[in-house]
């Protein structure tokens, strides 16, 4: 028998033990998963508190009627109020009375935007504006930067505290962002082709892309990524010999597909190189949040990505922030052997 004693951790190899060997030899598929990034907080119809430091008086308020139309706007009866803050930084102890909204039918559409019977308000924080020279009744909020009515696609420029509308050529119909996980504003597509934006949300460049299978272009789960029926594109560009059949997500930096496994290095899309991708698997730590570098195939431990000489895959383990295999503990790509 050996016994290991890492700190507190000991662990037994039994060596009359046959170590079981099967599974590692088998392809290890992911169990990545990201659910969709949430773009609007959760409020309570009943709640008619404006949150600040020092609290918000309204004090024309209609307690009875008052409902919650989002973070910053509650209507009742008479009125419809909204709070002001600066975007991205904090609420202020105040607020102003939208005399244009009509309170019964004031709604949010989400993404700052909110309509009425009559009216399409956005919200700047500080101030708010009424969006005009859109059909009202017909009206669909597609990203901050795209809107859409039963005539136009409109990109809407947002500068400070107003804004420009533009009229494009993409189908008001079919006309989508593509969201998955991360990806927000990044990929859009119509029934005529399929868009990236090269400004990652923080604005709106689009350019089409080429050779694109409409009807199955999605976003992926991981920033930048999307993929058709027959190839996966990242930053807008298609990934040469990247099968998306068989391509997974590992992790935000890690992928594989049935002949290779990728990482990303300073941003880009690499491949790494004399990896096994069949048997391939990021390793975490049960008892530790995030991974801790370490990862196996059927011949290696690799750490950073990087091979680690003599290790043994088969019985290696990683257990409350310490690595090991039969042979050795692991601090990294350092080797410490143990005693028998």
């Amino acid at each position: 028998m050996i016994l290991i004693v890492t700190g507190l951790l000991v662990i037994r190899f039994l060596n009359k033990t046959k170590i079981d060997t099967s599974k590692l030899d088998e392809c290890k598929h992911s169990k990545y998963f990201i659910t969709d990034v949430s773009i609007e907080p959760t409020v309570i119809p009943k709640n008619c508190d404006f949150s600040a430091y020092g609290g918000v008086v309204i004090k024309e308020l209609d307690k009875p009627s008052c409902r919650r139309v989002s973070q910053y706007f509650i209507a009742d009866r008479q009125r419809v109020y909204k709070q002001l803050y600066d975007p991205g930084s904090s609420n202020y102890p105040s607020y102003i009375i939208v005399k244009e909204a009509e309170p019964s039918a004031f709604n949010n559409l989400g993404l700052g935007y909110y309509i009425d019977t009559r009216n399409l308000f956005y919200d700047y924080g500080e101030t708010y504006s009424i969006i005009e020279g859109v059909d009202v009744s017909t009206i669909k909020v597609i990203s901050i930067y795209f809107l859409s009515d039963k005539n136009f696609v409109y990109q809407v420029n947002h500068v400070k505290d107003s804004y420009k509308l533009i009229k494009t050529k993409f189908d008001p119909k079919t006309f989508i962002d593509v969201r998955g996980g991360s990806n927000y504003e990044n990929y859009f597509k119509d029934s005529n082709g399929a868009y990236y934006n090269l400004l990652h949300g923080r604005g709106i460049d689009l350019i089409q892309l080429k050779n694109v299978d409409i009807p199955s272009f999605e976003s992926l789960p991981v920033y930048l990524f999307a993929k058709d029926k027959s190839q996966v594109f990242y930053k807008g560009q298609p990934l040469p010999n990247v099968d998306p059949d068989s391509f997974e997500i590992l992790s935000e930096g890690h992928f594989k597909d049935k002949n290779s496994v990728y990482g990303l290095s300073y941003g880009e899309f690499v491949k790494l190189s004399g990896i096994d991708s069949c048997s391939y698997e990021l390793i975490d730590d049960p008892e530790e949040y995030g991974w801790e570098g370490y990862s196996i195939d059927k011949n290696f431990v690799y750490y950073n990505d990087k091979a680690i000489p003599d290790s043994d895959p088969r019985s290696f383990r990683l257990l409350k922030n310490k690595a090991f295999d039969k042979n050795f503990e692991y601090r990294g790509l350092n080797k410490i052997p143990l005693q028998n």
